[in-house]
């Protein structure tokens, strides 16, 4: 599985970013605080369905101030591949457990815009 973009809104502290990647080798460059890690981990929660950075209080991940933040990665299954056929929109969307006003789940897993259990999830992308 290939990575081809990355979607992040309210996302540590990305309002509303999109990256797109190369099939090849990317670099992430940048100065200190700039989002680098969060990149990362943005890429690591899709691939393992949490994050390396806090331990089961994915909620700390959304950006000050907003209820909801979500991470969207768009993979296809090798190189050759044209864009937008035959890929996976791979989606974690993350909450405060409040949404305006109503009580509601902290993580949800969406392939395609489908919900999915994190064991049905996790293991799609594939991540080192």
């Amino acid at each position: 599985m290939i990575l081809n973009k990355l979607s992040l809104q309210n996302f540590r502290n990305y309002a509303k970013s999109e990256f797109d990647f190369s099939s090849k080798t990317n670099l992430i460059i940048g100065p200190n605080a700039a989002g680098k890690t969060n990149i990362l981990e943005a890429i690591y929660l899709l691939a393992s369905g949490k994050s390396f950075r806090v331990k089961g209080v994915e909620s700390e991940a959304i950006l000050y101030r907003e209820e909801i933040a979500r991470v969207i990665g768009r993979i296809t299954e090798g190189l050759e591949e044209p864009e937008g056929q035959g890929g996976l929109d791979l989606e974690i969307v993350l909450t405060t457990g409040e949404v305006g006003g109503e009580k509601t789940g902290k993580k949800k897993y969406l392939v395609n815009g489908v919900g999915k259990r994190a064991v049905d999830f996790v293991g799609i992308l594939k991540a080192v």
